[in-house]
């Protein structure tokens, strides 16, 4: 650290107000459309709903007599879009089978289902869109 073990500078000392620790939560899907979607909310508050199917596909570790090489599985995952332009876009745009490719982050909540039992939720809210298939 250059010659006679000079020092490095210390770095800057901020003055920052909210959280001292940063963080991400980042989620990034590509697949299709398994509904249209749907307006929900208040009309003070709407957001734009929909569900996104995406799929996994591995070669089978010793498959048996009869089976498959490849296995797979579908992952269904709830999207909403709460954003301004970005939740009209996907309303005017996503539609049942389409193929879209989406940023956002991961909420979890809980609800209380119509027998008192509560359930844990996870839901993707979107944050961006590429459309790639176009409506028709």
């Amino acid at each position: 650290f250059g010659q006679g073990g000079a020092q490095r500078d210390a770095p800057p000392t901020q003055t920052r107000e909210g959280p001292s620790e940063r963080s991400i939560n980042q989620v990034v899907l590509m697949g299709r459309a398994g509904t249209d979607p749907q307006i929900r909310g208040t009309e003070d508050k709407p957001i734009t709903t929909f569900s996104l199917a995406t799929n996994s596909t591995w070669k089978t570790q010793n498959p048996g007599p009869g089976d498959s090489e490849w296995s797979s599985r579908v992952d269904w995952h709830n999207v909403v879009v709460f954003k301004p332009g970005l939740r009209e876009n996907a309303y005017n745009y996503v539609h049942k089978g389409c193929r879209v490719h989406i940023t956002g982050r991961i909420i979890y909540g809980e609800v209380m289902d119509r027998s008192g039992v509560k359930r844990h939720t996870t839901t993707i809210a979107c944050e961006d869109i590429i459309y790639l298939t176009r409506k028709t």
